[in-house]
């Protein structure tokens, strides 16, 4: 897997609110302008198809940053072996072929429909440029896409470097950096199912959840099929 930088903000299709002007405050789901998104007391059960489908991607994602984060662990104490680059190139894999996409099935199958409602019914910051409680979380996505790029890079560089104390350096800050992408991960997914998703669950319209599901699915279909 090799992610080039230069190119993730060109494929982000929620970009138009990421870019932020100097100096103005990006408002989070647990600190927006005026009024609390409070957490939404809504169960899994009564979620919408389209909610607990991202939420079981999740589920099955924590596994995998579970291991990764075990690995990352033992690597600093025992150096690399073979059982420890296993689960780093499996965590890698599921980055590139399922976070990843699941980012962008959430991007383009909820979060541009609920941005818009949030706007329509008055849930946004004042000023220009507008923005939501899905501002935050679309611009998450991007940092962890770029962040796991570069502890991929890091890792091999440091396999490639001849000299023991670079490498050394250089392994020492992949560690670091993995540590805190497992918690941003690990946050991120917390914001999304106890405040986006039963934010989305309150707001949106079962139909429109619905023509999204049915999209969403002939898309990946579509995609399976090719």
């Amino acid at each position: 897997m090799w992610i080039d930088l230069n190119e993730i903000d060109k494929s982000e299709p929620l970009n138009r609110n990421v870019q932020k002007n100097e100096g103005s405050k990006i408002y989070s789901p647990f600190d927006p302008p005026e009024e609390p998104l409070k957490k939404e007391d809504v169960s899994y059960e009564s979620m919408h198809t389209l909610l607990t489908y991202f939420i079981d991607e999740h589920q099955e994602i924590r596994g995998h940053i579970h291991k990764f984060e075990q690995a990352v662990q033992d690597l600093r104490k025992e150096g690399f072996t073979k059982p420890i680059q296993a689960c780093i190139r499996d965590f890698f894999e599921c980055f590139d072929q399922k976070l990843i996409p699941h980012t962008k099935r959430e991007e383009k199958f909820l979060f541009l429909k609920l941005h818009d409602c949030l706007i329509e019914i008055g849930e946004h910051s004042p000023g220009s440029p507008i923005q939501t409680g899905v501002t935050l979380l679309e611009e998450e996505h991007i940092g962890m896409i770029q962040m796991g790029a570069l502890i991929f890079n890091f890792f091999g560089l440091s396999s490639r470097l001849k000299g023991q104390e670079a490498q050394l350096q250089v392994l020492d800050l992949a560690i670091e950096k993995a540590t805190q992408l497992v918690e941003s991960l690990r946050l991120h997914f917390l914001r999304e199912d106890t405040v986006l998703f039963p934010l989305a669950q309150k707001h949106l319209k079962s139909h429109e959840m619905t023509t999204l599901l049915e999209k969403m699915s002939q898309t990946i279909c579509d995609k399976n099929i090719l």
